[in-house]
């Protein structure tokens, strides 16, 4: 599950540095399939862009740096030490309800990606 955060904030640093993607963790644990996944996500997206909801407790989010010494992504213009993406253990469905620590006002910019869906995304969709 990937989502766009769409909150007056949000847009503004939006507008600075694209979307913000949402992963809903939805598996038990961190199996090494997901972990390499996730790793994949972490050097394409830059860690300010990026927020992994259910994460399992107990689990570190260092595990998700790439390996072989590759650089994760970072937001243009950044460098220096290494960032995290942001985890919260809370569910979409939870935020949803209001838990949303101030992430949306509105789900009117949310982008749902739906393996199963009918229809591709395309670029200019987002």
């Amino acid at each position: 599950v990937i989502l766009l955060m769409a909150d007056d904030a949000a847009k503004a640093r939006r507008r600075r540095r694209g979307p913000t993607y949402v992963v809903e963790h939805m598996e038990v644990g961190l199996e090494d399939w997901c972990r390499l996944e996730y790793r994949h996500i972490c050097k394409t997206i830059p860690a300010e862009q990026l927020l992994f909801l259910r994460w399992p407790a107990g689990v570190a989010v260092e595990q998700l740096l790439p390996e072989g010494g590759e650089e994760p992504a970072k937001e243009p213009g950044k460098a220096g030490t290494p960032s995290f993406p942001s985890t919260m253990p809370e569910s979409l469905e939870e935020l949803a309800r209001g838990k949303s620590h101030g992430l949306w006002r509105s789900w009117d910019r949310v982008c749902l990606l739906d393996m199963d869906a009918e229809e591709a995304l395309e670029p200019n969709d987002v």
